[in-house]
């Protein structure tokens, strides 16, 4: 299981929390809909999350880790990669 401080998430990191998570679906080659079923969640409040138009919660960024099967510090490192792969909704 992760952990992650309860501190306040700035618009910056959350643009980066968001691009981690876009990086870490299409290494998998899973679409928005097929994340969110594994995470158990909305497909429309992982695509606010990706957009950081949402912030995400300490217990969704922990969840994220598990299906991810990484640590918490992953999802805000800064990376160069490439965010144009689009990811069939099918897959």
């Amino acid at each position: 299981m992760c952990k992650i401080d309860n501190k306040t998430i700035t618009n910056e990191t959350s643009i980066l929390l968001g691009k981690n998570i876009v990086y870490f679906r299409q290494l998998n080659n899973w679409s928005q809909d097929t994340l969110s079923t594994k995470l158990g969640s909305d497909k429309a409040y992982l695509s606010q999350i990706e957009n950081a138009k949402r912030s995400a919660s300490t217990e969704y960024i922990d969840r994220l880790c598990r299906v991810f099967n990484i640590k918490a510090e992953e999802l805000f490192k800064e990376r160069n990669f490439d965010l144009k792969k689009r990811v069939d909704s099918k897959k």
